[in-house]
């Protein structure tokens, strides 16, 4: 007897097997692009620190992104802001709003104008 093709016990082992590899895969790489995401926005927020204190808004209290100008490279999904923690030196604390990624503190901040 000439036998061409699959049997079913055969196709549904593959499934199985390629079902389970993708409930191991899918996790890893989904954590893996929340980490790369929450690395860029920390880069938005030193972004955002670096501009507030070269830019010519250095010494207002709260800056946001709008006024830096960094819209455009932060994007429309993300919102943010930097506060003046410190006048001497002058240092700012940025706090951003990305999608699922909020700084620590956000809400806080923007309550309290800090």
């Amino acid at each position: 007897m000439n036998k061409k093709g699959f049997t079913l016990m055969e196709v549904l082992t593959v499934i199985i097997v390629i079902t389970a590899i993708m409930m191991i895969a899918l996790p890893t790489i989904s954590n893996i692009s929340k980490k790369n995401n929450n690395e860029l926005y920390k880069t938005y927020e030193k972004i955002i620190e670096e501009y507030a204190l070269t830019n010519e808004h250095k010494g207002e209290i709260v800056i946001n992104i709008d006024q830096l100008g960094l819209r455009e490279k932060i994007g429309d999904k993300c919102n943010g802001y930097a506060y003046l923690i410190n006048d001497r030196p002058l240092e700012y604390k940025a706090y951003i709003l990305c999608g699922d990624y909020r700084t620590t503190g956000y809400e806080e901040g923007m309550s309290s104008g800090k």
